[in-house]
C-alpha cells in the first residue's frame, strides 16, 4: 500500500508505505569549506559553500535544512534563500573583527554561524530534520571527526566539490568528489 504525500507537476516527490518511505533526494550540497591559514590572529575567514543543483530556488523559511559540525555536535537552521543553480555562503560568526569575511573575498555571506568553527578536521553535514538520521550530504566522514591526518583533513586551506562532474548530494563521503586545495 502506496501512498502519495507531495506531488509536484514534475511527480511525486514524497511517498509513504506501511513497509517504508520513499524521499526526493534534496539537491542543495556542499560545494566548499575553507580553514585558511590564520590572518594573524584572526579565524574569521572559516566558511561553508552551499550549492542548489536544482532548477528552484529554495526557501529556508518553508523547507528546514541544518548544517552540522560533527566534531561539536551543534548544528544551525539555515535561513533565508538560495536561488535555482546558486551557491549559499555560511561564514565564520566573528564579534570581534565582523568584516574580516566580506572585506578577504569581497561578497558578503548569506548567514553567519560559530558552526563553522573548525580547525580542518572536522566533519561537517547537511541534514533536513536536524538529526544525523536525516542527514542527506557529508564532508569527512563523521566518526573520524576531530582526528588529523584523514585523506580529508583540510587544515590550513580549503576542499572543493567537482561541480558538474558531481551533481547531487552524497550521505556517505567519497574522496573522488571533492579536491583540496594543496597551494
Amino acid at each position: 500500500n502506496l501512498t502519495a504525500s507531495t506531488t509536484t507537476a514534475s511527480g511525486v516527490s514524497d511517498a509513504t508505505s506501511s513497509a517504508f518511505d520513499i524521499r526526493e533526494r534534496p539537491e542543495l550540497m556542499i560545494s566548499e569549506i575553507a580553514d585558511p591559514n590564520d590572518h594573524g590572529s584572526s579565524n574569521e575567514i572559516r566558511y561553508v559553500e552551499l550549492f542548489n543543483a536544482s532548477a528552484d530556488a529554495i526557501d529556508f523559511s518553508s523547507e528546514n535544512y541544518y548544517l552540522h559540525n560533527a566534531t561539536t555536535g551543534s548544528s544551525v537552521q539555515l535561513t533565508g534563500s538560495v536561488d535555482a543553480k546558486g551557491y549559499y555562503i555560511i561564514a565564520l560568526d566573528s564579534n570581534t573583527n565582523p568584516d574580516d569575511f566580506d572585506t578577504e573575498y569581497d561578497i558578503t555571506a548569506d548567514m553567519e554561524s560559530n558552526i563553522v568553527n573548525f580547525n580542518g578536521d572536522d566533519a561537517i553535514y547537511l541534514s533536513t530534520q536536524d538529526t544525523e538520521a536525516s542527514l542527506f550530504d557529508v564532508y569527512g566522514v563523521i566518526a573520524d571527526s576531530d582526528t588529523s591526518g584523514q585523506s580529508w583533513d583540510f587544515t590550513d586551506t580549503r576542499a572543493y566539490r567537482t561541480i558538474p562532474a558531481t551533481s547531487q548530494s552524497n550521505s556517505a563521503y567519497d574522496d573522488n568528489e571533492w579536491t583540496i586545495d594543496k597551494s
